[in-house]
Order: structure tokens, then sequence, then C-alpha cells
């Protein structure tokens, strides 16, 4: 019984505040893990079967960092912060709540399995997400809408964030003068920190890529996932194309369709920007998840032409 227990992987969502898609995403991923716990504010405290203030975990450790943080992005400093802070967060719940491991998934995730069981995550120091060619032209990108963290490797980024900020500023200053000298959007984030730290370290995983039979969805809404030619792509909803479909468990899962026309079962898709609207959608099959897409485009070109026409 007790070596169940240290298997499983506890699932760890933050959020602040409650948008409408928060319940359906959490409600996935109970539905697949025995343990879920939402690390977040008065506002969701009614969403998951368990939840835990994240008000009532020390800040020492963050305060330290935000006394060397340098704004390197065209991001406000509230949202460049946040992003950073929900790190110190986890290891925090780590600490507090005593455990070696966890399976972090941000709020705009569609969760289709029980991490628990996916047998590369038994060895893995930490997983995150990296698309091909982060090296060139200072992507330097790397997700973690669907990662998995030891407490030590949660440890060492936390130490590195820090002492990279403290110590090594010009290397992101490498990439913001980039970035500003081309006029673009964006530079230096978490996602910036998470490359860094990870492009030499083999033992943290990939999630982009294929791994035990299965992936994760970098975006719904993007054609890339490792690379740009793996899966086909709904020009029309301008989504990935998915199959649904039941396992031996009676239960239905979706699969992303490849060129060449075989099934990748997909352990959580990635439902960032007006993606979200297709969360709530996904339970009632992948015709329900296009129409979510449509009305959402069709609501961005609406806005989009009203504020033309008032002159925004």
């Amino acid at each position: 019984m007790a070596e169940n227990k240290q298997r499983d992987i506890p699932v760890v969502i933050f959020h602040q505040g409650c948008p409408k898609h928060l319940p359906y995403s959490v409600r996935s991923a109970e539905r697949h893990n025995k343990r879920v716990i939402l690390l977040g504010d008065e506002a969701n405290k009614h969403v998951a079967k368990e939840w835990y203030d994240s008000g009532r975990l020390s800040l020492d450790r963050y305060k330290e960092f935000e006394k060397v943080f340098v704004n390197y992005s065209t991001y406000s400093d509230f949202f460049s912060l946040i992003c950073f802070k929900r790190y110190f967060l986890y290891f925090e719940l780590m600490k507090e709540l005593g455990f070696e491991r966890i399976m972090v998934a941000e709020s705009d995730l569609y969760n289709c399995a029980d991490y628990s069981t996916i047998p590369s995550l038994c060895d893995a120091y930490a997983m995150v997400s990296t698309i091909e060619g982060q090296d060139k032209n200072y992507g330097w990108s790397s997700c973690c809408h669907c990662s998995y963290w030891t407490r030590e490797a949660l440890d060492d980024f936390l130490i590195f964030c820090q002492n990279t900020f403290e110590n090594n500023r010009a290397l992101l200053e490498e990439k913001w003068n980039y970035h500003k000298e081309h006029s673009l959007a964006g530079g230096v984030c978490d996602m910036t920190l998470v490359y860094l730290w990870m492009k030499d370290k083999p033992n943290v995983l990939n999630s982009a890529l294929v791994f035990d039979g299965g992936t994760i969805d970098q975006n719904l809404c993007d054609r890339v996932n490792y690379n740009e030619n793996e899966y086909k792509y709904n020009s029309f909803a301008k989504i990935k194309k998915y199959v649904i479909k039941k396992d031996a468990d009676g239960m239905r899962y979706p699969y992303l369709e490849a060129v060449d026309g075989s099934l990748v079962k997909v352990y959580a898709i990635h439902c960032s920007g007006r993606g979200k609207a297709a969360i709530a959608a996904f339970d009632k099959g992948y015709g329900a998840v296009c129409m979510s897409q449509l009305l959402a485009l069709f609501k961005m070109r609406i806005g989009s032409l009203k504020a033309k026409l008032l002159g925004h």
C-alpha cells in the first residue's frame, strides 16, 4: 500500500481567480489522477476536491529572487514575476506536504491521463516541452504547461534562476537585445530560464516528443508540436486534428492523427489563448471542440472589427 502511495504522482494546478475554464481543467485532472491539488485563492476554493491556499506558503525565497530580478521583456512586471513566482510556490508546497515529485498541470490544460502510469516518469529528473530549433534566433523557450518535477530538480532550477539574474545577466541581455533590435514582442521570461537550465541535461524529458507511445500537445491551436510536419491540422477550425475513441478501459481518449495516418495517444492538451473554450468541449467530442474554436475565432474577429470602428 505504501509502495503504491509513493508511486502516485500528485498533480498540482496553480491559479488565482476563477475563470470559466478552470473547473473543467481541474475536473479533467481529477477524472484520471488519484490526487489533484488546486493551489489557489478564495475565489476558486470551491472548484477542486483538494484545495490549498497559496497565501499560506512562505515567500522568503521568492523575495530574494525579486531583489535580483530585472524585466528584460515587453511583458508587465506583474505578469513576468507571477510566472516565476509559481515555481517558488510549487517548491514550497512540495516541502510543506512532503512531496518528492509532482506533476504541474497549468489551468488551461485538458488532462487525458493518469500521469503516474507513464513509465518514463519513474526515473526522470524533470520533464518540460521544447520545440525543435530553440537554439536559433534566440528562441530559447521551454514550456511547462504540463511538466514533471522532482524536488531536487525544482530546487536546482530555482538556484539557477537566482544565480543567472544575479551573476549572469549578460546572457539574458543578449536575448533581450536581439528582441529590441528586431522589434520582436516577448523577451526573457520563465520559459527562457527553463530552456537555459535544461538544454544540457539529458535526464530532462522533452514532452513535445513521442514517449511511451504518447505525447503532450504543445498547443491545440498551433501546427507545431515538436516540429511543424508531424500531425494533421484542421485549417477550418485552426486546430490540430483529433480522433477521440474508447480504450480497453471503456474511457474515451483523444489521439492526434499523424501525417502518415497513424494515431498517437495524447496525455494532455494545452488549450491556451482562444483554445481555453475547448477544455469544456473535449468531453462532448471533436465536433464540439471545432465549434468552440469557430465561435472563439468569430468573437475575435468581431472584437477586432469593433476596435477598428472605434479607432483603437
